[in-house]
């Protein structure tokens, strides 16, 4: 998630990075594993080659389960295996490696991401998912406008593809340029109304134009949508406290803070900010009791 800090006056951020989305699993085959348990799919499916070492289907299954567990290097070999298999057609052939690109990328291989991407390509033209993710990875390069083109590419294939639009939109937040990137993040609220990340980003994009006000409302409405991760809820009441400091509401700005720090209580930035608003407000043996908790918390590995 995006923090803003304006200890000093100093602003950094963190995007939320929308996760890439996966290749669907063609060969669903039926499986009494739990939908996460991937050690008992991995098992499942091994049985499965080792009955049968020319089922490729049971090659590219476990080779998501690698992925999904983290194991990529074994993913790439089952994916490996599976191409090398001759699957049956080319969207088959196509999702092998887009699935095999995103361990690439998931290993920081960046060139040999992009080149089973662009098989991936190749092999199904149509396949939006492979645009996709070749574009988070020049992304990931800071290779902006390329990525903006690819984005663009998966949304020609897809108009209603949520998650291209959102980082399509990142694409231009990371360009400077928060205007086309609020167009972006308008399309992805069109498609569902209740995307958090939808009115976050947005709110980041009016705080880069330091139009504080649409940014409280954005932050405001993305806390009451509940993100499930405890740190991005915190992200949300502590970027609101900033835009409420900007905009001279002092009191709510300490509110938030303190509430981020509520499901945070080691988040030093938020105490960093709420003992420099303290001070603006005079509320000095406050602010005193935050900068002893910022000296403390500097002070842990």
């Amino acid at each position: 998630m995006k923090n803003i800090n304006i200890y000093n006056f100093v602003r950094s951020f963190l995007f939320v990075f929308v996760l890439a989305i996966l290749s669907v699993n063609i060969y669903a085959q039926a499986s009494n594993c739990a939908k996460t348990d991937y050690d008992c799919k991995i098992t499942e499916y091994t049985k499965l080659i080792v009955s049968n070492s020319k089922d490729i289907e049971s090659y590219y299954n476990r080779g998501t389960a690698y992925y999904n567990k983290g194991s990529f290097d074994l993913g790439i070999a089952d994916f490996t295996r599976y191409i090398t298999g001759n699957p049956t057609n080319s969207e088959y052939l196509s999702d092998g490696y887009n699935y095999r690109g995103l361990c690439y990328k998931a290993k920081t291989n960046y060139i040999q991401a992009i080149d089973d991407f662009t098989k991936a390509i190749q092999s199904n033209p149509q396949n939006k998912l492979a645009y996709f993710n070749r574009a988070n990875v020049y992304r990931e390069q800071s290779k902006y406008d390329i990525s903006i083109t690819e984005y663009g590419k998966a949304i020609k294939i897809d108009p209603n593809f949520s998650s291209a639009y959102m980082n399509l939109g990142l694409s231009y937040i990371s360009k400077k340029d928060p205007d086309s990137a609020i167009i972006q993040f308008n399309k992805v609220l069109q498609i569902d109304s209740n995307e958090p990340e939808g009115y976050y980003n947005r709110a980041i994009a009016y705080d880069d134009k330091r139009e504080y006000e649409k940014s409280v409302a954005d932050y405001t409405k993305y806390i009451s949508l509940s993100p499930a991760i405890p740190q991005h809820l915190a992200d949300g009441y502590y970027n609101r406290g900033i835009a409420n400091y900007y905009l001279g509401n002092s009191e709510q700005a300490v509110k938030d803070y303190t509430k981020a720090i509520e499901i945070e209580p080691n988040r030093i930035n938020a105490f960093k900010n709420r003992a420099f608003t303290y001070r603006q407000m005079k509320k000095i043996a406050l602010a005193e009791i935050d900068e002893q908790r910022v000296a403390e918390l500097s002070k842990q590995p």
